[in-house]
């Protein structure tokens, strides 16, 4: 895609019509950042609710099978993931 055109896609999705200046925008690359899922737990209350007691690591697992189900890809072309947390 030319890189007016992926400009004007970029611009297109901002909903409070922001514009960016197009000469910090570089052209579509192999190695651009590219979100295809995501996933999270359930909602409880902070260190009161059902999952108090139950480490991150073991809520992760489920999200990151669910991510890569339901994405569709590969699990090997994954580069990097990245994860939050709130309380």
């Amino acid at each position: 895609m030319e890189s007016s055109k992926r400009l004007q896609l970029l611009e297109n999705h901002l909903a409070n019509n922001q514009t960016f200046n197009t000469n910090t925008v570089a052209p579509k690359s192999d190695d651009d950042v590219v979100i295809v899922s995501f996933a999270r737990t359930a909602m409880t209350k902070a260190k009161k609710g059902s999952q108090k007691d139950t480490a991150p690591e073991a809520m992760l697992a489920p999200v990151l099978k669910a991510v890569i189900k339901n994405s569709g890809i590969d699990p090997k072309l994954v580069e990097d993931v990245c994860i939050g947390n709130v309380l």
